[in-house]
Protein backbone atom coordinates (compact mmCIF):
# COMPACT_ATOMS: atom_id res chain seq x y z
CA UNK A 1 0.00 0.00 0.00
CA UNK A 2 1.16 3.51 -0.71
CA UNK A 3 1.13 6.20 1.97
CA UNK A 4 -2.19 7.65 0.80
CA UNK A 5 -3.96 4.30 1.09
CA UNK A 6 -2.36 3.70 4.49
CA UNK A 7 -3.61 7.01 5.84
CA UNK A 8 -7.10 6.41 4.45
CA UNK A 9 -7.20 2.89 5.87
CA UNK A 10 -6.14 4.13 9.31
CA UNK A 11 -8.72 6.93 9.19
CA UNK A 12 -11.52 4.51 8.36
CA UNK A 13 -10.40 2.04 11.02
CA UNK A 14 -10.58 4.82 13.63
CA UNK A 15 -14.18 5.54 12.63
CA UNK A 16 -15.13 1.87 12.74
CA UNK A 17 -13.30 0.63 15.84
CA UNK A 18 -12.43 3.75 17.82
CA UNK A 19 -14.54 5.44 20.50
CA UNK A 20 -14.28 8.58 22.58
CA UNK A 21 -12.62 6.58 25.36
CA UNK A 22 -10.14 4.56 23.25
CA UNK A 23 -7.53 5.02 20.55
CA UNK A 24 -6.07 2.70 17.92
CA UNK A 25 -2.43 1.71 17.61
CA UNK A 26 -1.32 0.28 14.25
CA UNK A 27 1.60 -2.16 13.70
CA UNK A 28 4.59 -0.70 11.86
CA UNK A 29 5.88 -4.19 11.12
CA UNK A 30 3.59 -7.01 9.91
CA UNK A 31 2.16 -9.16 12.71
CA UNK A 32 1.10 -12.23 10.74
CA UNK A 33 -0.12 -15.50 12.23
CA UNK A 34 -1.38 -18.84 11.08
CA UNK A 35 -4.66 -19.81 12.73
CA UNK A 36 -2.98 -22.55 14.74
CA UNK A 37 -0.62 -19.93 16.24
CA UNK A 38 -3.67 -18.35 17.89
CA UNK A 39 -5.09 -21.55 19.35
CA UNK A 40 -4.20 -21.53 23.02
CA UNK A 41 -6.05 -24.52 24.44
CA UNK A 42 -5.52 -27.62 22.23
CA UNK A 43 -5.99 -30.94 24.00
CA UNK A 44 -4.54 -33.54 21.66
CA UNK A 45 -1.29 -34.46 23.38
CA UNK A 46 1.71 -33.31 25.39
CA UNK A 47 3.36 -31.67 22.36
CA UNK A 48 0.19 -29.62 21.75
CA UNK A 49 0.25 -28.39 25.32
CA UNK A 50 3.84 -27.21 24.98
CA UNK A 51 3.00 -25.51 21.70
CA UNK A 52 -0.11 -23.86 23.11
CA UNK A 53 1.91 -22.57 26.08
CA UNK A 54 4.44 -21.03 23.70
CA UNK A 55 1.61 -19.52 21.62
CA UNK A 56 -0.07 -18.11 24.72
CA UNK A 57 3.17 -16.75 26.16
CA UNK A 58 4.00 -14.95 22.90
CA UNK A 59 0.49 -13.47 22.56
CA UNK A 60 0.42 -12.44 26.24
CA UNK A 61 3.78 -10.72 25.83
CA UNK A 62 2.54 -8.83 22.80
CA UNK A 63 -0.78 -7.52 24.15
CA UNK A 64 0.66 -6.51 27.52
CA UNK A 65 3.25 -4.18 26.06
CA UNK A 66 2.43 -0.61 27.06
CA UNK A 67 1.16 1.38 24.02
CA UNK A 68 2.05 5.05 23.75
CA UNK A 69 0.80 6.28 20.38
CA UNK A 70 -1.01 5.29 17.21
CA UNK A 71 2.22 3.65 16.02
CA UNK A 72 2.74 0.19 17.48
CA UNK A 73 6.52 0.35 17.69
CA UNK A 74 7.96 -0.85 20.98
CA UNK A 75 11.55 0.38 21.23
CA UNK A 76 11.44 0.41 25.04
CA UNK A 77 9.45 -2.63 26.14
CA UNK A 78 7.45 -2.07 29.31
CA UNK A 79 4.67 -4.36 30.42
CA UNK A 80 1.28 -3.78 32.00
CA UNK A 81 1.85 -6.50 34.60
CA UNK A 82 5.05 -4.87 35.91
CA UNK A 83 3.29 -1.53 36.47
CA UNK A 84 0.29 -3.25 38.03
CA UNK A 85 2.52 -5.23 40.39
CA UNK A 86 4.36 -2.04 41.40
CA UNK A 87 1.07 -0.36 42.34
CA UNK A 88 -0.13 -3.32 44.41
CA UNK A 89 3.19 -3.62 46.25
CA UNK A 90 3.96 0.07 46.78
CA UNK A 91 0.47 1.55 47.14
CA UNK A 92 -0.83 3.00 50.40
CA UNK A 93 -4.59 2.98 50.99
CA UNK A 94 -6.74 5.54 52.74
CA UNK A 95 -8.84 4.77 55.81
CA UNK A 96 -12.56 4.28 55.42
CA UNK A 97 -15.31 1.81 56.29
CA UNK A 98 -18.60 0.71 54.85
CA UNK A 99 -21.75 0.70 56.93
CA UNK A 100 -23.33 -2.72 57.65
CA UNK A 101 -25.97 -2.13 54.96
CA UNK A 102 -23.32 -1.05 52.47
CA UNK A 103 -21.27 -4.13 53.27
CA UNK A 104 -24.27 -6.37 52.53
CA UNK A 105 -24.91 -4.54 49.25
CA UNK A 106 -21.24 -4.77 48.30
CA UNK A 107 -21.07 -8.52 48.93
CA UNK A 108 -24.31 -9.11 47.00
CA UNK A 109 -22.99 -7.22 43.99
CA UNK A 110 -19.65 -9.01 44.26
CA UNK A 111 -21.27 -12.45 44.44
CA UNK A 112 -23.49 -11.53 41.50
CA UNK A 113 -20.52 -10.70 39.28
CA UNK A 114 -17.87 -13.09 40.56
CA UNK A 115 -17.47 -16.64 41.75
CA UNK A 116 -14.58 -18.56 43.31
CA UNK A 117 -12.21 -20.46 41.06
CA UNK A 118 -9.11 -22.58 41.60
CA UNK A 119 -6.87 -21.43 44.45
CA UNK A 120 -9.54 -19.14 45.91
CA UNK A 121 -9.14 -16.56 43.17
CA UNK A 122 -12.35 -14.91 41.99
CA UNK A 123 -13.43 -15.13 38.37
CA UNK A 124 -16.41 -13.82 36.41
CA UNK A 125 -19.76 -15.39 37.20
CA UNK A 126 -21.82 -17.13 34.54
CA UNK A 127 -24.16 -14.12 34.48
CA UNK A 128 -21.24 -11.76 33.81
CA UNK A 129 -20.02 -13.99 30.96
CA UNK A 130 -23.49 -14.02 29.39
CA UNK A 131 -23.49 -10.22 29.63
CA UNK A 132 -20.21 -10.10 27.71
CA UNK A 133 -21.57 -12.54 25.17
CA UNK A 134 -24.52 -10.30 24.30
CA UNK A 135 -22.38 -7.17 24.49
CA UNK A 136 -19.97 -8.74 22.01
CA UNK A 137 -22.80 -9.51 19.59
CA UNK A 138 -23.94 -5.89 19.76
CA UNK A 139 -20.44 -4.43 19.37
CA UNK A 140 -19.42 -6.57 16.38
CA UNK A 141 -22.61 -5.60 14.55
CA UNK A 142 -22.07 -1.94 15.47
CA UNK A 143 -18.57 -2.15 13.94
CA UNK A 144 -20.03 -3.74 10.81
CA UNK A 145 -22.56 -0.89 10.63
CA UNK A 146 -19.86 1.79 11.02
CA UNK A 147 -17.79 0.19 8.24
CA UNK A 148 -20.78 0.15 5.89
CA UNK A 149 -21.73 3.69 6.90
CA UNK A 150 -18.36 5.17 5.92
CA UNK A 151 -18.61 3.41 2.54
CA UNK A 152 -22.23 4.40 1.99
CA UNK A 153 -21.63 8.07 2.76
CA UNK A 154 -18.44 8.32 0.68
CA UNK A 155 -19.69 6.75 -2.53
CA UNK A 156 -19.98 9.04 -5.56
CA UNK A 157 -22.70 6.90 -7.13
CA UNK A 158 -26.09 8.49 -6.37
CA UNK A 159 -27.96 5.18 -6.64
CA UNK A 160 -25.58 3.62 -4.08
CA UNK A 161 -26.11 6.57 -1.76
CA UNK A 162 -29.85 6.12 -2.02
CA UNK A 163 -29.47 2.37 -1.41
CA UNK A 164 -27.60 3.19 1.78
CA UNK A 165 -30.03 5.86 3.00
CA UNK A 166 -33.26 4.03 2.20
CA UNK A 167 -32.44 0.35 2.65
CA UNK A 168 -29.08 -0.58 4.16
CA UNK A 169 -28.81 1.92 7.02
CA UNK A 170 -32.38 1.35 8.30
CA UNK A 171 -31.70 -2.40 8.23
CA UNK A 172 -28.56 -1.94 10.33
CA UNK A 173 -30.30 0.32 12.84
CA UNK A 174 -33.16 -2.15 13.18
CA UNK A 175 -30.67 -4.97 13.76
CA UNK A 176 -28.79 -2.96 16.40
CA UNK A 177 -32.05 -2.16 18.22
CA UNK A 178 -32.96 -5.85 18.20
CA UNK A 179 -29.55 -6.82 19.62
CA UNK A 180 -29.76 -4.14 22.30
CA UNK A 181 -33.17 -5.45 23.33
CA UNK A 182 -31.74 -8.96 23.60
CA UNK A 183 -28.79 -7.63 25.58
CA UNK A 184 -31.23 -6.03 28.06
CA UNK A 185 -33.71 -8.91 28.25
CA UNK A 186 -31.44 -11.95 27.94
CA UNK A 187 -27.96 -10.55 28.61
CA UNK A 188 -28.62 -8.89 32.00
CA UNK A 189 -27.35 -5.53 30.76
CA UNK A 190 -28.96 -3.32 33.42
CA UNK A 191 -28.32 -5.72 36.30
CA UNK A 192 -24.63 -6.25 35.54
CA UNK A 193 -23.92 -2.55 34.99
CA UNK A 194 -25.65 -1.54 38.22
CA UNK A 195 -23.75 -4.25 40.10
CA UNK A 196 -20.48 -2.96 38.65
CA UNK A 197 -21.30 0.58 39.68
CA UNK A 198 -22.09 -0.68 43.18
CA UNK A 199 -18.73 -2.45 43.42
CA UNK A 200 -16.87 0.65 42.29
CA UNK A 201 -18.77 3.03 44.57
CA UNK A 202 -18.73 0.90 47.73
CA UNK A 203 -15.28 -0.57 47.06
CA UNK A 204 -13.85 2.90 47.60
CA UNK A 205 -15.42 2.94 51.08
CA UNK A 206 -13.32 0.00 52.25
CA UNK A 207 -9.96 0.43 50.50
CA UNK A 208 -8.11 -2.18 52.55
CA UNK A 209 -10.52 -4.99 51.60
CA UNK A 210 -10.64 -3.95 47.95
CA UNK A 211 -6.86 -3.81 47.87
CA UNK A 212 -6.67 -7.30 49.38
CA UNK A 213 -9.00 -8.60 46.65
CA UNK A 214 -6.79 -7.14 43.95
CA UNK A 215 -3.65 -8.60 45.46
CA UNK A 216 -5.26 -12.02 45.78
CA UNK A 217 -6.35 -11.82 42.14
CA UNK A 218 -2.81 -10.93 41.07
CA UNK A 219 -1.31 -14.26 42.10
CA UNK A 220 1.77 -15.33 40.10
CA UNK A 221 1.21 -18.97 41.09
CA UNK A 222 -2.26 -18.88 39.52
CA UNK A 223 -1.96 -16.40 36.65
CA UNK A 224 1.61 -16.53 35.33
CA UNK A 225 3.91 -18.87 33.45
CA UNK A 226 7.66 -18.96 32.99
CA UNK A 227 8.71 -18.40 29.39
CA UNK A 228 10.98 -21.35 28.47
CA UNK A 229 13.01 -19.16 26.12
CA UNK A 230 14.33 -16.59 28.60
CA UNK A 231 12.82 -17.76 31.94
CA UNK A 232 10.90 -14.49 32.28
CA UNK A 233 7.53 -14.34 34.03
CA UNK A 234 4.51 -13.92 31.75
CA UNK A 235 1.02 -13.18 33.07
CA UNK A 236 -1.29 -15.01 30.71
CA UNK A 237 -3.85 -13.17 28.59
CA UNK A 238 -5.97 -14.30 25.67
CA UNK A 239 -8.69 -12.94 23.41
CA UNK A 240 -12.42 -13.41 23.87
CA UNK A 241 -14.73 -14.71 22.47
CA UNK A 242 -12.85 -17.93 21.89
CA UNK A 243 -14.44 -18.50 18.45
CA UNK A 244 -13.59 -15.02 17.11
CA UNK A 245 -11.48 -16.55 14.33
CA UNK A 246 -14.05 -19.06 13.09
CA UNK A 247 -15.37 -18.52 9.57
CA UNK A 248 -18.83 -17.26 10.57
CA UNK A 249 -17.38 -14.54 12.83
CA UNK A 250 -15.62 -12.50 10.13
CA UNK A 251 -17.14 -9.33 8.68
CA UNK A 252 -16.30 -7.36 5.49
CA UNK A 253 -14.15 -4.24 5.44
CA UNK A 254 -13.42 -2.34 2.22
CA UNK A 255 -11.77 0.81 0.99
CA UNK A 256 -12.78 2.31 -2.35
CA UNK A 257 -11.13 5.08 -4.34
CA UNK A 258 -14.01 7.40 -3.42
CA UNK A 259 -13.50 6.63 0.27
CA UNK A 260 -9.77 7.35 -0.03
CA UNK A 261 -10.52 10.84 -1.39
CA UNK A 262 -13.10 11.52 1.33
CA UNK A 263 -10.98 10.22 4.21
CA UNK A 264 -7.83 12.02 3.10
CA UNK A 265 -9.79 15.27 2.95
CA UNK A 266 -10.92 14.78 6.55
CA UNK A 267 -7.40 14.02 7.85
CA UNK A 268 -5.55 16.67 9.84
CA UNK A 269 -2.85 18.79 8.22
CA UNK A 270 -0.29 17.15 10.50
CA UNK A 271 -1.19 13.66 9.27
CA UNK A 272 -1.27 14.71 5.63
CA UNK A 273 2.19 16.21 6.06
CA UNK A 274 3.57 13.13 7.79
CA UNK A 275 2.20 10.88 5.08
CA UNK A 276 3.21 13.27 2.28
CA UNK A 277 -0.19 12.95 0.58
CA UNK A 278 -1.00 16.50 -0.51
CA UNK A 279 -1.06 16.83 -4.29
CA UNK A 280 -0.68 13.07 -4.83
CA UNK A 281 -2.98 10.30 -5.98
CA UNK A 282 -3.11 6.78 -4.66
CA UNK A 283 -2.24 3.83 -6.88
CA UNK A 284 -4.94 1.78 -5.11
CA UNK A 285 -8.24 1.29 -6.92
CA UNK A 286 -9.82 -0.62 -4.05
CA UNK A 287 -8.98 -2.75 -1.08
CA UNK A 288 -10.94 -5.39 0.78
CA UNK A 289 -10.41 -7.59 3.79
CA UNK A 290 -12.35 -9.35 6.51
CA UNK A 291 -12.13 -8.35 10.17
CA UNK A 292 -12.99 -9.81 13.54
CA UNK A 293 -12.43 -7.94 16.78
CA UNK A 294 -11.90 -9.55 20.18
CA UNK A 295 -11.43 -8.28 23.73
CA UNK A 296 -8.34 -9.09 25.78
CA UNK A 297 -9.05 -11.22 28.83
CA UNK A 298 -6.75 -10.85 31.87
CA UNK A 299 -8.06 -12.70 34.96
CA UNK A 300 -5.23 -11.22 37.03
CA UNK A 301 -5.97 -7.55 36.25
CA UNK A 302 -8.65 -5.13 37.45
CA UNK A 303 -8.61 -1.85 35.47
CA UNK A 304 -10.47 -0.11 38.31
CA UNK A 305 -7.12 0.27 40.05
CA UNK A 306 -6.26 3.09 37.64
CA UNK A 307 -9.52 4.95 38.34
CA UNK A 308 -9.55 4.53 42.10
CA UNK A 309 -8.50 7.52 44.20
CA UNK A 310 -8.20 5.81 47.58
CA UNK A 311 -4.53 4.92 47.15
CA UNK A 312 -1.24 6.72 46.66
CA UNK A 313 2.44 5.84 46.32
CA UNK A 314 5.25 6.37 48.78
CA UNK A 315 7.24 7.81 45.90
CA UNK A 316 5.09 10.81 44.95
CA UNK A 317 7.26 11.56 41.93
CA UNK A 318 6.21 8.36 40.16
CA UNK A 319 3.57 8.90 37.48
CA UNK A 320 1.81 6.14 35.59
CA UNK A 321 -0.26 8.49 33.45
CA UNK A 322 -0.63 12.23 33.05
CA UNK A 323 -4.25 11.66 32.02
CA UNK A 324 -3.94 13.87 28.95
CA UNK A 325 -2.73 13.91 25.36
CA UNK A 326 0.00 13.44 24.36
CA UNK A 327 0.30 10.39 26.56
CA UNK A 328 3.12 10.28 29.08
CA UNK A 329 4.03 8.29 32.17
CA UNK A 330 5.14 4.73 32.88
CA UNK A 331 1.78 3.22 31.87
CA UNK A 332 -0.37 5.80 30.04
CA UNK A 333 -2.52 3.19 28.27
CA UNK A 334 -3.11 -0.55 27.87
CA UNK A 335 -4.55 -2.81 25.17
CA UNK A 336 -8.20 -3.73 25.68
CA UNK A 337 -8.92 -5.44 22.34
CA UNK A 338 -7.41 -6.44 19.01
CA UNK A 339 -8.75 -6.28 15.47
CA UNK A 340 -7.78 -9.24 13.32
CA UNK A 341 -7.77 -9.18 9.51
CA UNK A 342 -7.58 -11.82 6.81
CA UNK A 343 -8.13 -12.27 3.06
CA UNK A 344 -6.50 -8.95 2.21
CA UNK A 345 -6.92 -8.01 -1.42
CA UNK A 346 -5.54 -4.85 -3.04
CA UNK A 347 -6.60 -3.80 -6.54
CA UNK A 348 -4.14 -1.48 -8.28
CA UNK A 349 -5.26 1.18 -10.76
CA UNK A 350 -2.66 0.01 -13.23
CA UNK A 351 -1.40 -3.46 -13.94
CA UNK A 352 1.59 -4.05 -11.70
CA UNK A 353 4.17 -6.57 -12.83
CA UNK A 354 4.34 -9.36 -10.28
CA UNK A 355 7.59 -11.06 -9.35
CA UNK A 356 8.15 -14.49 -10.78
CA UNK A 357 7.28 -17.45 -8.59
CA UNK A 358 5.03 -17.07 -5.56
CA UNK A 359 2.75 -14.02 -5.57
CA UNK A 360 3.70 -11.26 -3.18
CA UNK A 361 1.65 -11.19 0.02
CA UNK A 362 -0.46 -8.17 0.94
CA UNK A 363 1.24 -7.60 4.28
CA UNK A 364 -0.73 -5.36 6.61
CA UNK A 365 1.36 -2.75 8.38
CA UNK A 366 1.72 1.04 8.65
CA UNK A 367 5.33 2.15 8.41
CA UNK A 368 4.36 5.74 7.59
CA UNK A 369 2.70 6.23 10.97
CA UNK A 370 6.08 7.08 12.52
CA UNK A 371 7.29 10.65 12.61
CA UNK A 372 10.95 9.56 12.52
CA UNK A 373 11.36 6.64 10.15
CA UNK A 374 14.84 5.98 11.54
CA UNK A 375 13.25 4.64 14.72
CA UNK A 376 12.12 1.55 12.83
CA UNK A 377 15.71 0.35 12.71
CA UNK A 378 16.06 0.73 16.48
CA UNK A 379 13.62 -2.03 17.39
CA UNK A 380 15.39 -4.60 19.51
CA UNK A 381 15.76 -7.94 17.65
CA UNK A 382 15.30 -9.66 21.02
CA UNK A 383 11.94 -7.94 21.48
CA UNK A 384 10.78 -8.81 18.00
CA UNK A 385 11.68 -12.44 18.62
CA UNK A 386 9.69 -12.33 21.83
CA UNK A 387 6.53 -10.92 20.30
CA UNK A 388 6.52 -12.36 16.80
CA UNK A 389 3.68 -14.80 16.00
CA UNK A 390 4.21 -17.80 18.20
CA UNK A 391 6.65 -19.77 16.13
CA UNK A 392 9.01 -20.16 19.02
CA UNK A 393 11.34 -23.07 19.39
CA UNK A 394 9.38 -25.78 21.21
CA UNK A 395 10.80 -27.66 24.14
CA UNK A 396 12.07 -31.15 23.39
CA UNK A 397 9.39 -33.20 25.10
CA UNK A 398 11.33 -36.41 24.58
CA UNK A 399 13.73 -35.34 27.33
CA UNK A 400 10.98 -34.20 29.67
CA UNK A 401 10.01 -37.16 31.83
CA UNK A 402 8.35 -34.95 34.44
CA UNK A 403 5.68 -33.88 31.95
CA UNK A 404 4.69 -37.50 31.31
CA UNK A 405 4.51 -38.29 35.01
CA UNK A 406 2.36 -35.24 35.75
CA UNK A 407 0.09 -36.04 32.81
CA UNK A 408 -0.58 -39.55 34.13
CA UNK A 409 -1.32 -38.21 37.57
CA UNK A 410 -3.76 -35.57 36.28
CA UNK A 411 -5.64 -38.10 34.15
CA UNK A 412 -6.37 -40.13 37.27
CA UNK A 413 -7.94 -37.07 38.86
CA UNK A 414 -10.09 -36.12 35.86
CA UNK A 415 -13.42 -36.43 37.66
CA UNK A 416 -12.30 -34.15 40.47
CA UNK A 417 -11.04 -31.53 38.05
CA UNK A 418 -14.26 -31.63 36.03
CA UNK A 419 -16.20 -30.87 39.19
CA UNK A 420 -13.81 -28.03 40.00
CA UNK A 421 -14.08 -26.40 36.56
CA UNK A 422 -17.83 -26.66 36.03
CA UNK A 423 -19.88 -23.57 36.88
CA UNK A 424 -21.15 -24.16 40.43
CA UNK A 425 -24.82 -23.67 41.28
CA UNK A 426 -25.56 -20.29 42.82
CA UNK A 427 -28.21 -19.91 45.45
CA UNK A 428 -31.18 -17.71 44.75
CA UNK A 429 -30.22 -14.15 45.66
CA UNK A 430 -32.14 -11.53 47.56
CA UNK A 431 -31.06 -7.94 47.29
CA UNK A 432 -30.74 -5.48 50.12
CA UNK A 433 -32.15 -1.98 49.87
CA UNK A 434 -28.67 -0.58 49.22
CA UNK A 435 -28.32 -2.67 46.04
CA UNK A 436 -31.28 -1.71 43.88
CA UNK A 437 -32.23 -4.38 41.39
CA UNK A 438 -33.50 -2.70 38.23
CA UNK A 439 -36.72 -3.65 36.58
CA UNK A 440 -36.36 -5.33 33.21
CA UNK A 441 -37.75 -2.99 30.57
CA UNK A 442 -39.79 -4.30 27.69
CA UNK A 443 -38.22 -2.15 24.97
CA UNK A 444 -39.68 -4.02 22.03
CA UNK A 445 -43.45 -4.42 22.38
CA UNK A 446 -43.64 -6.67 19.32
CA UNK A 447 -41.33 -9.22 20.93
CA UNK A 448 -42.86 -11.54 23.58
CA UNK A 449 -41.34 -11.00 26.95
CA UNK A 450 -39.51 -14.07 28.27
CA UNK A 451 -40.67 -15.72 31.47
CA UNK A 452 -39.45 -14.03 34.64
CA UNK A 453 -36.60 -15.96 36.23
CA UNK A 454 -34.18 -15.50 39.10
CA UNK A 455 -30.84 -14.05 38.08
CA UNK A 456 -28.35 -16.85 38.55
CA UNK A 457 -26.41 -19.23 36.26
CA UNK A 458 -29.22 -21.80 36.33
CA UNK A 459 -31.61 -19.15 35.05
CA UNK A 460 -29.14 -18.22 32.35
CA UNK A 461 -29.03 -21.78 31.08
CA UNK A 462 -32.82 -22.15 31.24
CA UNK A 463 -33.48 -18.85 29.49
CA UNK A 464 -31.06 -19.67 26.71
CA UNK A 465 -32.76 -22.99 26.12
CA UNK A 466 -36.19 -21.33 26.03
CA UNK A 467 -35.08 -18.82 23.39
CA UNK A 468 -32.78 -21.04 21.40
CA UNK A 469 -29.73 -18.93 22.17
CA UNK A 470 -26.20 -20.17 22.09
CA UNK A 471 -25.09 -20.65 25.66
CA UNK A 472 -21.78 -19.93 27.29
CA UNK A 473 -19.54 -22.95 27.16
CA UNK A 474 -18.63 -24.29 30.57
CA UNK A 475 -14.95 -24.98 30.75
CA UNK A 476 -14.76 -28.77 30.65
CA UNK A 477 -11.72 -30.61 31.96
CA UNK A 478 -8.93 -31.16 29.47
CA UNK A 479 -7.83 -34.80 29.11
CA UNK A 480 -4.18 -33.97 29.78
CA UNK A 481 -1.99 -31.70 31.86
CA UNK A 482 -2.57 -27.98 31.86
CA UNK A 483 -0.98 -25.54 34.25
CA UNK A 484 -3.13 -23.72 36.79
CA UNK A 485 -2.57 -20.44 34.94
CA UNK A 486 -3.99 -21.87 31.73
CA UNK A 487 -6.89 -23.46 33.58
CA UNK A 488 -7.69 -20.15 35.23
CA UNK A 489 -7.70 -18.38 31.87
CA UNK A 490 -9.71 -21.09 30.15
CA UNK A 491 -12.41 -20.96 32.81
CA UNK A 492 -13.38 -17.47 31.61
CA UNK A 493 -14.04 -18.46 28.00
CA UNK A 494 -17.23 -17.65 26.14
CA UNK A 495 -18.27 -18.00 22.51
CA UNK A 496 -19.59 -15.39 20.11
CA UNK A 497 -23.30 -15.64 19.41
CA UNK A 498 -24.19 -16.32 15.80
CA UNK A 499 -25.62 -13.09 14.44
CA UNK A 500 -26.62 -13.05 10.78
CA UNK A 501 -24.93 -10.18 8.90
CA UNK A 502 -27.18 -7.51 7.43
CA UNK A 503 -27.65 -8.19 3.73
CA UNK A 504 -25.67 -5.83 1.52
CA UNK A 505 -25.40 -5.57 -2.24
CA UNK A 506 -22.56 -7.33 -4.10
CA UNK A 507 -20.25 -8.57 -1.41
CA UNK A 508 -16.60 -7.98 -2.24
CA UNK A 509 -14.58 -11.19 -2.36
CA UNK A 510 -10.78 -11.37 -2.26
CA UNK A 511 -9.19 -12.78 -5.40
CA UNK A 512 -5.97 -13.89 -3.73
CA UNK A 513 -5.72 -16.65 -1.16
CA UNK A 514 -3.58 -16.07 1.89
CA UNK A 515 -4.03 -18.14 5.04
CA UNK A 516 -2.39 -15.51 7.23
CA UNK A 517 -4.30 -13.75 9.99
CA UNK A 518 -2.95 -10.28 10.73
CA UNK A 519 -3.35 -7.99 13.68
CA UNK A 520 -4.92 -4.99 11.95
CA UNK A 521 -4.94 -2.73 15.03
CA UNK A 522 -4.77 -2.70 18.81
CA UNK A 523 -7.66 -0.96 20.58
CA UNK A 524 -6.11 0.87 23.54
CA UNK A 525 -7.58 2.43 26.65
CA UNK A 526 -5.89 5.60 27.95
CA UNK A 527 -5.25 5.56 31.70
CA UNK A 528 -6.68 8.56 33.59
CA UNK A 529 -4.40 10.63 35.78
CA UNK A 530 -2.71 8.07 37.97
CA UNK A 531 -2.00 8.18 40.85
CA UNK A 532 -4.66 10.72 41.74
CA UNK A 533 -5.30 10.38 45.50
CA UNK A 534 -8.39 12.08 46.90
CA UNK A 535 -7.21 14.73 49.41
CA UNK A 536 -10.53 14.58 51.28
CA UNK A 537 -9.89 10.99 52.45
CA UNK A 538 -8.13 10.07 55.68
CA UNK A 539 -4.53 8.97 55.09
CA UNK A 540 -2.69 7.14 57.85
Amino acid sequence: MDSIAQLALMSKAKKVFGTESTFLSFPVTPLAYQKEDLEFFPQNGASDILKSKANLNAFSTLVNLVPRSEAWLQTDPQFLWDNYEYILKQGITATSNRTPDEEVAFQEARNYLKEPAEGGIMQESAVARVYRQYRDAYFITEQEYMEARVSGQATEDESEKQQWRDIDEPAYLEKLQELENEWILDGFKNEVEIARETLLRLGAKSPILTWADWRTQFNPDISSETDPNDQSQVFLSCFMPENALEDDCWRPFSLSEAEVKSLIGEASADLRERYSVDGKETSIKSMSLEFSSAAIKRPWFDPQVFKSRFWKLRDESKVFSNGAMPLSGDCPAYVTAVVFARNINVQQKKQVQKPSGKAAANNLYFNHAIRDQRKINKVSPVLLNAIKPARLKMLDIRSSTSTTKKTTSIKKDKAARMQMLNVPPVAKMTFSKAFIKPQRLKTNPSKPRPPKTTLNPKAVSRRNRLHGKAKVKSAGAPPILKTSAMLNLQASKFTRLKVSPVKRPAARVATTKDDSIYIFAFICKPVPKCPDPDPTLIWS
